[in-house]
């Protein structure tokens, strides 16, 4: 078999990895801004749990009241504390898995490169 001058296959290989060059300040930015949008997502989902908790506590405050006014028959009263109980279990659960979720979220903290990867200052 012939031998091939290395500036042969070296060239091509080169200018192959010069169109394709990975910008890794950009790929870092791209992260950094994904995980940033991630916790943003996550803190609201938390908000929006809090409230729906705290409006069903309000809820069944109401209902409690409305009781004692003698406006709710036991009857009725049961009926909706029972149907509220149920939710602020379904509410407090669902705001206990967003709290982790956004405690997870906020633990991966700021993306760094590994300088063993490379450097992002190299250019050929």
């Amino acid at each position: 078999m012939p031998s091939v001058r290395r500036e042969k296959a070296d060239e091509p290989f080169l200018a192959s990895l010069l169109d394709s060059y990975t910008d890794l300040d950009e790929t870092r930015r791209r992260l950094e801004a994904r995980m940033e949008s991630e916790l943003s997502l996550a803190r609201e989902a938390v908000g929006e749990r809090e409230a729906e908790v705290a409006g069903i506590e309000q809820a069944l405050t109401a209902t409690e009241r409305g009781f004692d006014a003698g406006v709710l028959s036991d009857r009725q009263y049961a009926k909706r504390e029972a149907r509220l109980t149920d939710e602020l279990d379904g509410a407090q659960n669902a705001l206990q898995l967003a709290q982790e979720h956004a405690r997870r979220v906020s633990r991966r903290g700021r993306w760094v490169m590994p300088s063993k990867w490379c450097s992002t200052n190299w250019r050929p």
